[in-house]
């Protein structure tokens, strides 16, 4: 069979050790790594107001580092504001909706719904 773009005896290479930045899987630095990258993903989510999903990032690295009581409180802290925001949200719904209910025509004959002839 032919090896396209492979010269026939060029050895294969071999994948790169990675020598950067990223701590290696499985080691305890990758670990760490991980866990602070979730965490700084997870407060810049916060910053930009996407509690919802900042919360999910202080879950999962707070099940990483159960021990890290900074987490544990700023997940508490975001939890809470995401319970405020949801009701803030639902009490806006339905005051809009209240509103938007005492301005509405009731509905029905000869309302020019195009029912009828014209």
């Amino acid at each position: 069979g032919a090896n396209f773009g492979e010269k026939p005896n060029e050895p294969t290479p071999q994948p790169l050790v990675p020598s950067g930045p990223v701590p290696p899987p499985g080691s305890a630095k990758r670990r760490t790594w991980v866990l602070k990258t979730i965490a700084r993903r997870g407060a810049a989510k916060a910053k930009l107001g996407d509690l919802a999903s900042a919360a999910e990032d202080y879950r999962v690295a707070a099940a990483l580092d159960p021990s890290d009581e900074n987490l544990q409180r700023d997940l508490q802290t975001l939890t809470k504001q995401c319970e405020e925001a949801k009701q803030k949200e639902e009490l806006a719904r339905a005051n809009a909706k209240d509103v938007g209910e005492g301005s509405q025509q009731p509905s029905g004959g000869g309302d020019g719904d195009g029912g009828g002839e014209g």
